[in-house]
């Protein structure tokens, strides 16, 4: 069975979204484009991307976007979008923007230690798009279980794409404690 991409597991978390025509995609942010490009690029021109940096939801919902897509929901103007759009039936998802770790969660002025609350406790959109299953526990714990996929993260698709090293520059190499073991035997670097 062949393995899916980050970007058709994607695909599959925003299915309810699909119309009958192209799909607009209403994007929440300023930066962090490279998130969002290869998802713009596995749709092929079957979904129109819009890219809002203003955050206004009297916009987003004028322009009446079939998904809304941020990559954080920790800001006020993206926040509000969100629940704009959850109050007109228009799915959203989030995407996890790197590993979930203390010092991010807890100790960013912009979160937690700001006075915030911490990174996606709660999630504010309808689907959080996790990087792996050890995420979407994490913050499925938080009280979202029902919002948590496993879909990867699609701006390091590319790397499933490149060429594997020849195996003989790993297969059957252990390092440790500054040994070499090659075939069973042990020598010394």
């Amino acid at each position: 069975m062949e393995a899916l991409s980050n970007n058709e597991r994607l695909s599959a978390v925003t299915e309810s979204a699909k119309p009958k025509k192209t799909l607009r995609v209403w994007c929440l942010l300023r930066d962090q484009f490279a998130h969002i490009s290869p998802i713009e690029e596995s749709f092929s021109g079957d979904a129109e991307f819009v890219y809002d940096s203003t955050w206004d939801p009297r916009r987003m919902l004028s322009a009446s976007p079939d998904l809304v897509l941020c990559v954080n929901d920790v800001h006020y103007g993206v926040s509000r979008c969100l629940d704009a759009a959850r109050m007109t039936g228009i799915p959203s998802v989030v995407l996890q923007d790197g590993v979930l770790e203390w010092r991010c969660q807890y100790e960013n002025p912009q979160l937690g230690a700001g006075g915030g609350a911490p990174q996606h406790q709660p999630v504010l959109a309808d689907k959080i798009a996790c990087i792996g299953p050890s995420s979407a526990r994490h913050i499925a714990s938080w009280g979202n279980a029902s919002k948590v996929e496993v879909t990867g993260m699609p701006r390091l698709d590319y790397l499933l794409r490149r060429d594997r090293p020849p195996s003989s520059l790993w297969q059957n190499t252990l390092f440790s404690g500054g040994e070499k073991q090659r075939g069973g035997q042990r020598r010394a670097s």
